[in-house]
């Protein structure tokens, strides 16, 4: 996938300081032939989005104990997340940057986020007032500024607020990053976006972790996304050629589209970008902890540990091979 739009340029949505959003949202996981042959069928009856070629950071929240994507990975009726977004695979303390918290409830998704500047993103996150941390740190683009404190923004802060209240040390967990595709119909409201190069970084967990991240450290946690390859602290979600398609819509999928999905062999199916990159980085460090348990005394070699503490305890109990297999 062409590479665009990567550092300096504008961002999807940019006009907007808060959006909502009620959809249904339908994931594929598609092979590089399935991936080709749907493109082409796509860009026929669809047309590219503003900015549709793009690399989208994102930065997910969770507790010491990673609460929420344990929930999430139970299929329960209602979960929420709450993560940090970017578009492009830079980090600078003036860039535009969106807080977004998705809950999902019966199928239904329901997203609510805010622009901010990615200082006072991290400000806000870290317990600073909403309003305080968009004053201390307003974006650069004056003509945004005064829209932030609007109605729609102060009621979806309310939302992040009670969210955070009910989930107690929040902290980023995963940092995630893919390359993006988005097509569109406006009148229909139909969207269907294509991930692929989807990579994922953890970061140590703990009670007072969230204030020790600001836009430098991330920064460097994009860099090592970017060297993906030659690291061995970063991490690919999907396999090479692959792409996760999403099809976001309102109402029924249009027939060219069900026919060709049909034809392909291309089926619905749960995908989460956090939830395999955590249990994909669970089975890493079971399998790091059995290779050493398998070698000599003598020959112990310190591991470089990355994993939060909760990481290590929990691989104790994790059926490695099953739940590998299950979100594969």
């Amino acid at each position: 996938m062409r590479r665009m739009n990567r550092r300096g340029g504008k961002m999807p949505n940019c006009k907007r300081a808060s959006e909502s959003f009620e959809r249904k949202e339908m994931k594929y996981r598609l092979s590089a032939g399935q991936l080709a042959a749907l493109l082409t069928l796509v860009r026929e009856h669809l047309k590219p989005t503003e900015f549709a070629d793009s690399t989208i950071t994102s930065v997910y929240y969770d507790t010491p104990t990673f609460e929420l994507i344990e929930r999430s990975l139970e299929k329960p009726l209602y979960k929420e997340k709450l993560r940090l977004r970017v578009y492009g695979d830079s980090f600078e303390a003036s860039m535009r940057a969106f807080v977004e918290l998705k809950k999902k409830y019966k199928g239904i998704v329901y997203k609510r986020r805010m622009a901010m500047s990615l200082q006072a993103a991290l400000a806000y996150l870290s317990g600073t007032s909403f309003q305080d941390a968009c004053a201390q740190h307003p974006l650069q683009d004056s003509e945004d500024a005064p829209s932030l404190a609007n109605a729609r923004s102060m009621q979806i802060a309310r939302e992040v607020d009670f969210f955070m209240q009910r989930h107690a040390s929040l902290a980023p967990s995963m940092l995630i990053a893919c390359e993006r595709l988005s097509f569109a119909d406006e009148a229909s409201g139909l969207r269907i976006t294509f991930d692929a190069r989807i990579r994922a970084l953890p970061f140590p967990l703990g009670p007072a972790a969230c204030a020790k991240y600001d836009a430098a450290c991330l920064a460097r946690a994009a860099s090592t996304l970017r060297a993906m390859g030659v690291t061995q602290v970063g991490q690919s979600v999907i396999g090479p050629g692959e792409a996760i398609m999403e099809v976001k819509c309102q109402a029924g999928l249009p027939f060219w589209l069900v026919d060709a999905l049909s034809e392909l062999g291309a089926y619905q199916q749960s995908f989460s970008k956090y939830g395999t990159a955590y249990l994909n980085m669970l089975a890493q460090q079971r399998v790091a902890c059995e290779r050493r348990q398998s070698l000599p005394n003598a020959l112990h070699e310190p591991i470089r540990v990355i994993w939060p503490q909760a990481v290590l305890e929990r691989t104790q109990q994790l059926p490695v091979q099953e739940r590998m297999l299950h979100h594969a």
